[in-house]
């Protein structure tokens, strides 16, 4: 009877060290899987921080341009407006904070970047048309304006050169768009598969 208490003793004991080690084992998992993710949206951070900086002076320049060139003042306006607000979203849905990543619960910043990754979808839809519109306006004003190209709009061959002009301008910046949208993406999408590889049965993501 005595050596069967001592084996279930010895048992419970041994239990309890796996137990232990089982917890200081997921306890170095997760940090390992903070680090890693901390590296990830580092691309992310610098770009809206680069954005933060040189919106203002795109601003001005813009302004400086409508009335150097007697272009509606509006296309500076409308840029300035759609700016501060692109801006503003780009913190919320670009940026992934490090003291999110090292001090929220792993769960709950699953659900963060699941959500980021949904509000950025949709303001890729909202404000890529928008910008494209902007773009366009811009550049059929400055075509057209008489300053520059008053002598040169009268000659053959500037309507092509202008479709071709303002067609390869549209596509360039579409591109450029697109591939920052696809980049954030998959960064969220590489942070979400760091969490589930811990085996939290998450759910999954979109």
């Amino acid at each position: 009877m005595i050596d069967t208490m001592d084996e279930i003793t010895e048992l419970r004991r041994q239990m309890a060290a796996m137990k232990q080690s089982l917890d200081n084992y997921t306890i170095v998992n997760k940090q390992l899987i903070r680090n890693v993710m901390s590296k990830r949206p580092q691309g992310l951070n610098w770009l809206v921080t680069t954005e933060l900086i040189t919106v203002p002076f795109l601003c001005v320049f813009f302004f400086g341009i409508c009335i150097a060139l007697h272009i509606s003042i509006w296309i500076a306006i409308t840029l300035t407006i759609a700016c501060v607000i692109d801006t503003y979203l780009d913190t919320k849905t670009m940026r992934v904070p490090q003291k999110l990543i090292s001090s929220l619960p792993l769960q709950e910043l699953r659900k963060y970047l699941v959500r980021q990754k949904r509000n950025r979808k949709i303001q890729f839809l909202v404000m890529a048309p928008l910008c494209a519109a902007w773009i366009l306006w811009f550049l059929l004003s400055y075509l057209h304006n008489d300053v520059i190209f008053h002598e040169i709009r009268a000659s053959e061959g500037f309507l092509w050169a202008e479709i071709a002009f303002v067609g390869g301008t549209l596509i360039i910046c579409g591109i450029v768009i697109t591939v920052i949208y696809l980049k954030s993406q998959r960064v969220n999408d590489a942070m979400i598969n760091d969490i589930d590889s811990l085996d939290e049965s998450p759910e999954s993501p979109e």
